[in-house]
């Protein structure tokens, strides 16, 4: 009696070591994060990006909230340049207003944090679902978290970690409820379903790799239902197809409400889009090749060969790349059920799939790879546990030596961990934020400004806090200015920056119709 309860207690212990680890490695990585939220956006990388969505939030506070008709104040009147559906900007609002914030960098940072470790959480369980040892899912877990590339990205004022977790609970809830044995429109169903919308709306090229995982699925799921009562005969096939009609209706509503609801609001906001000579060229036709790329794209090897190496070099660097075959090699050798092998293969082509049909993005924008960061994770996160604990049993030596291996690979992407970290990055008011300052010190709250060759970036509008009109190819109607009060103007020149704040900017005030009076920065 004593030797069972003490092998108990032994086995008790080991399971509160383990959830005591995993714990502290959570606790680790999110120290690590939390480390670089004052970090200003417009110093961060693709500031740019970040600013556009946090411009927003900022509008929230300054103008009112709007879900259909949110701001991206760069533009002139109506003030709206719409792409993606505000869950995440509306997230920020909600969250800043309840812990009673007023910074927008800081408020975008945590939300993004936050959802960070929802999708962390999501992979988890889908993991759990699809491999039956616990170190399998953990395993991955860890490398989700502590991977290269979601450390810059994980604290970013971007979207795109919402629309994966809201992927990930997409894949997660419409298994589950497949697997049901009723398979009636339950809560499962429900929550499959407002998953999906919220993922396509949130960013719909996050669905992309989603919706591979799911069709593997599927077509395992009808096919494991059917031969488990039938023959493979048309006759059977046909009987199958009637008698399950119901069903494979619902599938079909979990697949295309979700497409048909983002299409909808695609569709709306060219139409907003549409109202403004200004924006029109960023309508979803007209961005068509900025979006897909040409097909010339899809099959040149020097496009595919960057993509390439971000992925090793911020997934895993060296050798760690000898983890995919790995994985491979392991899925076979331990005898898997089939629907985690087809699991597994469906994650290789989501990626390359995803990457394919939006090869442009993914040439230009690294940060395009968080849609499929978790899909590579589980990769390589499968290869790692292969060779930590299956090539290795009870040879702690040489896991040590693995582990601190892969902890030298991971340090590699110094540029990365310095935007985490920003050891070697100035945290101090760049040019924008001191012009931002100085606007913000000239110009009252309802005065608008315009800015002349930076593209349609947000960050000197962000940065001062204020709404304006970005000049691009086609210069603003004067008429449209002195009805709308643009009072103040900021002409970037077309050398680059610096350093110097007198040469690389102008700030000119209009009094009349007629008269540009300018003034040097000379007294700033």
């Amino acid at each position: 009696m004593m030797s069972v309860i003490t092998n108990i207690s032994k086995m008790e212990k080991r399971t509160v070591l383990k959830i005591a680890l995993v714990l502290l490695l959570i606790i680790i990585s999110f120290f690590l994060r939390i480390k670089s939220l004052s970090f200003p956006l417009v110093n961060d990388l693709y500031s740019f990006r970040q600013a556009q969505t946090a411009i927003t939030v900022q509008d929230y506070f300054n103008h009112g909230f709007s879900i259909f008709n949110y701001k991206t104040p760069v533009f002139g009147p109506p003030w709206q340049v719409p792409f993606e559906f505000p869950i995440y900007q509306l997230s920020v609002y909600i969250f800043m207003n309840i812990f009673g914030l007023t910074n927008v960098d800081l408020g975008c940072r945590l939300v993004s944090i936050i959802y960070f470790y929802f999708s962390a959480f999501a992979l988890l369980i889908l993991c759990k679902m699809k491999f039956s040892i616990p170190k399998i899912y953990w395993t991955i877990f860890v490398v989700y978290i502590f991977t290269p590339f979601n450390f810059p990205w994980s604290r970013a004022a971007l979207p795109d970690y919402a629309s994966v977790f809201f992927g990930l609970m997409y894949i997660i809830f419409f298994e589950g409820w497949m697997n049901h044995l009723k398979r009636s429109i339950n809560i499962k169903f429900f929550i499959a379903l407002i998953c999906g919308i919220f993922c396509s709306l949130c960013k719909a090229t996050s669905l992309f790799p989603v919706v591979i995982i799911l069709a593997f699925s599927i077509i395992y799921n009808l096919y494991e239902d059917f031969k488990n009562n039938n023959s493979f005969t048309m006759k059977n096939i046909l009987n199958y197809c009637k008698n399950n009609l119901i069903y494979m209706l619902k599938i079909a509503l979990l697949c295309i409400i979700p497409f048909l609801i983002g299409l909808l609001w695609v569709k709306y906001t060219d139409f907003i889009k549409n109202q403004s000579q200004y924006t029109q060229w960023l309508t979803s036709e007209s961005l068509r090749f900025w979006n897909y790329g040409s097909k010339s794209q899809k099959i040149d090897f020097n496009q595919w060969n960057v993509i390439f190496n971000r992925i090793h070099r911020y997934f895993a660097p060296y050798l760690l790349i000898c983890l995919l075959p790995i994985s491979i090699y392991a899925l076979y050798n331990m005898r898997f059920k089939v629907k985690t092998i087809i699991f597994f293969l469906s994650l290789p082509i989501a990626v390359f799939f995803t990457i394919f049909c939006l090869i442009n993005l993914y040439y230009i924008h690294d940060y395009y790879l968080i849609a499929v960061s978790p899909y590579i994770c589980v990769l390589f996160g499968f290869g790692l546990y292969y060779v930590a604990f299956e090539l290795t049993k009870k040879k702690l030596l040489l896991k040590s030596v693995i582990f601190l291996f892969v902890i030298m690979s991971l340090a590699q992407p110094r540029e990365y961990y310095s935007y985490v970290f920003y050891k070697n990055k100035s945290i101090e008011p760049n040019t924008i934020t001191k012009i931002g300052n100085y606007v913000q010190a000239s110009t009252g709250k309802d005065e608008y400004i315009i800015i002349q060759n930076q593209d349609w970036s947000s960050e000197q509008l962000y940065a001062s806090n204020r709404r304006g009109f970005m000049i691009r190819n086609k210069s603003p109607d004067r008429e449209m200015l002195i009805t709308n009060n643009f009072t103040r103007y900021i002409k970037r020149q077309e050398s680059e920056f610096d350093g110097n704040i007198l040469n690389s900017f102008k700030l000119i005030l209009e009094h009349n119709i007629d008269k540009w009076e300018i003034y040097k920065l000379s007294d700033y």
